[in-house]
């Protein structure tokens, strides 16, 4: 495991040096990372609290809720991809730490359960598209809204986590 961090640290050097030498590059990286989580995250935060109004009112403000939740995906797609880039960008500017950090690690396996019980809303979204008046499938919606509202602040405490603890 060491000679593979060796090795990345290696190919990333050249990346590493020009991130660590100029302060622009830095504050451009992370603003980018930041903002990415704010804008995709801030979305799905968001939808995560209006699932629950809508679950409890039913009808007519599950099919805007299920409208707004297509809308969605985009933005949240965006702002996933801008954070997902950007963090790749963080972790080659400094392989050696992060690749032996149980602190990061976590944290990405925090974000890999995030994005599957994404991709689990999503099935249910459609289970809905197809019959809004199913109850178990509003219950699926409300826990998995609960999941993702747990995950997305732990993804972010992991991220100060990883800052500190490094």
């Amino acid at each position: 495991m060491i000679a593979t961090a060796g090795a990345l640290a290696a190919l990333a050097d050249p990346w590493a040096t020009a991130y660590n030498d100029n302060t622009v590059l830095q504050v451009g990286v992370v603003f980018l990372h930041l903002a990415g989580i704010l804008f995709g995250g801030g979305a799905a935060v968001a939808l995560d609290r209006a699932a629950f109004r809508a679950s409890r009112e039913g009808g007519a403000a599950g099919v805007r809720h299920l409208a707004e939740l297509g809308a969605s995906h985009r933005v949240v797609l965006t702002g996933l991809g801008v954070t997902i880039v950007s963090g790749l960008l963080l972790f080659l500017a400094d392989v050696e730490t992060y690749f032996g950090s149980a602190v990061y690690w976590t944290k990405m396996a925090l974000f890999v359960v995030l994005l599957a019980n994404g991709w689990m809303m999503q099935r249910t979204e459609r289970r809905l598209a197809g019959n809004g008046a199913d109850p178990s499938a509003w219950a699926a919606l409300r826990r998995q809204a609960a999941i993702s509202l747990v995950l997305w602040f732990a993804v972010l405490l992991g991220g100060v986590a990883v800052v500190n603890a490094s």
